[in-house]
């Protein structure tokens, strides 16, 4: 009731009592789907949240990337919705976290992370950010991607 009498979103993060948090990426869509006739009964769309595809650490959970980026591909297919993930939890407890994260941040938005939660001063992020609008052809022939690594005059840069 208080997301439609302020109009405001919400983060829905895909896991539930019964299984706490599900290696199975069907189980996390079913979880949306809840959600999703939850919201309903409120008035309430696909676009009135952001689903959290729940990261787990590759270090700790082999899994865990896969699972989140099967869940991502259900979420944009059969619901339409706006997905949210914390980027950084994929390099948990491994080295080169900041590279780590660039790469699993550029596939999640290609997969159809439209609002990650991340640190865009954390050098790389930016770039993978470049490509991964090239990749999905969201950048067409590159021009950002280009324009943002082309030498600036000093001009502009002063």
């Amino acid at each position: 009731p208080r997301m439609r009498e302020y109009g405001a979103a919400a983060v829905a993060i895909l896991v539930d009592d019964e299984g706490g948090i599900s290696l199975d990426p069907a189980r996390r869509l079913a979880i949306a789907e809840r959600i999703l006739e939850a919201g309903a009964r409120y008035g309430l769309g696909p676009t009135d949240f952001l689903f959290d595809a729940v990261v787990l650490g590759a270090a700790t959970e082999p899994r865990g990337a896969r699972v989140t980026f099967e869940t991502m591909r259900l979420l944009r297919e059969r619901l339409g919705c706006n997905i949210t993930l914390g980027a950084s939890n994929a390099a948990f407890g491994l080295p080169a976290r900041p590279l780590f994260n660039a790469h699993f941040l550029s596939v999640a938005v290609v997969l159809g992370c439209n609002a990650p939660i991340t640190d865009l001063t954390v050098p790389g992020l930016k770039h993978a950010l470049l490509v991964a609008e090239v990749l999905r052809g969201v950048d067409e022939y590159g021009c950002a991607y280009l324009d943002a690594l082309r030498p600036k005059p000093v001009a502009e840069i002063a």
